[in-house]
């Protein structure tokens, strides 16, 4: 072979010998891209596994450290089982998965494998909250006004329940502060005014939201006691641009209220008067009963003849 070779590469073969070696540089070049994609096949696959493998582990860890609490749960479930159910769960989540597995247990798993978009809030709800966000994220309609009007939504449903529920959908944004603001029977006012169509204004008034959310039950509880005063446009008007002197009293409802009715029917009787006739007629009044105090002329008496 060599000396076939040899013979190639006599100075009368030099083109052959030049080709053949060409050949045999283009194999080996062609040979290390290839070399080159199986050893990185060959890496990621290994780092897959590990990955994986260092995923599965985690989510076994997480399923013995909720097995001291939730003992029957995971035992019905079955510990691998439940794991590989985790696996996911905590890659997507991360720490707020975990959180909320570890807190509530395996009915966090299943919440979170049923709430599709709106998996991300409950994860984060059940995080920080636990057991007490369970009613608030167990319904779609109200994780959709969690994912719409913002955690605190979820604090407002916790607090206050259906009420809030009602109130949320009829007031939106607005009305979450207000909620979280208002005890229990504030809340419920709230929602009475909201549910009654001749009140809606009111409990869906962004100013009186806004006030309601700043002094709470000391609001609400004037809101209350004057809903009936407030739906007039001008009463409300001053109420929303300085609540404090109604809040405390300062100032009276049914001061506001008589001093814009008088106000506009003075304005009225001065528009339809016409005030050359009333001097006149004032005039003359007043000429009449000076004639009526006028002395008078009497015929004297004529003497007695005795």
């Amino acid at each position: 072979m060599q000396d076939q070779q040899s013979d190639l590469c006599r100075p009368s073969n030099h083109r052959k010998c030049h080709r053949q070696y060409r050949s045999l540089g283009s194999q080996q070049m062609r040979s290390i891209p290839a070399a080159i994609l199986a050893a990185w096949i060959g890496i990621t696959v290994s780092i897959e596994t590990a990955y994986g493998q260092g995923k599965i582990t985690v989510a076994r860890e997480l399923v013995e450290q909720i097995s001291k609490k939730f003992t029957k749960e995971v035992a019905e479930e079955g510990a691998d089982r439940l794991a590989t159910r985790l696996q996911p769960l905590l890659a997507k989540f991360g720490t707020e998965g975990s959180e909320a597995i570890t807190r509530v247990g395996p009915r966090a798993v299943t919440l979170l494998e049923e709430a599709g978009e709106e998996s991300v809030v409950v994860a984060r709800m059940l995080a920080r909250h636990g057991d007490d966000a369970l009613w608030a994220v167990q319904n779609p309609a109200r994780r959709s006004l969690i994912a719409n009007l913002g955690d605190d939504a979820g604090v407002s449903l916790m607090r206050h329940g259906t009420i809030a529920e009602n109130v949320l959908a009829q007031s939106g944004k607005p009305s979450v502060a207000a909620l979280n603001r208002l005890s229990a029977q504030g809340g419920r006012r709230l929602a009475i005014l909201a549910e009654d169509p001749s009140t809606r204004s009111l409990a869906t008034n962004t100013d009186v939201l806004a006030i309601i959310g700043k002094y709470g039950d000391r609001a609400m509880d004037f809101v209350w006691r004057n809903k009936l005063a407030l739906l007039t446009g001008t009463t409300l008007a001053a109420f929303v641009a300085n609540p404090e002197p109604f809040l405390d009293g300062a100032i009276q409802v049914a001061e506001v209220a008589s001093t814009q009715i008088a106000k506009p029917i003075a304005e009225e009787i001065g528009k339809r008067t016409e005030w050359t006739w009333v001097l006149i007629a004032a005039t003359a009044v007043a000429g009449f009963l000076v004639w009526l105090k006028w002395p008078k002329d009497r015929t004297p008496v004529a003497p007695s003849k005795n």
